[in-house]
């Protein structure tokens, strides 16, 4: 799959402490010298091509059983009528929605970025 700008990407990003990550590919830069592609995210990362895990146009695709989505847990991912649906955990399920849909991603966490800055009380 050709990488374009508008995609979303999932990613490894090794130089800071939040290793796995979603981002949209803001720009696009192809570089001479090293005859690689290089990508700017939109939350201003600069990755390349070997960073990428999964590339989608549709983010639902990226999002991972044990990410966070909208600060709650995916707990499993359906597919109803040919539509894929996020299966949330909800404290209560009378006033609360117990899945998401494209729509109605405002945030993801994923399950690594979590990890990473959990504290451990022992």
């Amino acid at each position: 799959m050709e990488l374009k700008e508008g995609m979303y990407v999932r990613f490894n990003y090794h130089r800071v402490t939040v290793p796995i990550q979603i981002a949209k590919i803001k720009e696009k830069y192809y570089d001479e010298m090293e005859k690689y592609y290089y990508y700017l995210t939109d939350n201003g990362l600069i990755i390349s091509e070997e960073n990428i895990i999964k590339p989608s146009e549709n983010i639902l695709d990226l999002i991972e059983v044990g990410d966070y989505v909208n600060g709650k847990r995916v707990y499993n991912i359906s597919i109803v009528d040919g539509l894929k649906y996020l299966d949330v955990e909800v404290e209560d399920y009378l006033s609360d929605m117990p899945f998401i849909n494209a729509d109605q991603i405002t945030s993801i966490v994923t399950k690594e970025q979590f990890s990473s800055m959990k504290y451990e009380v022992k």
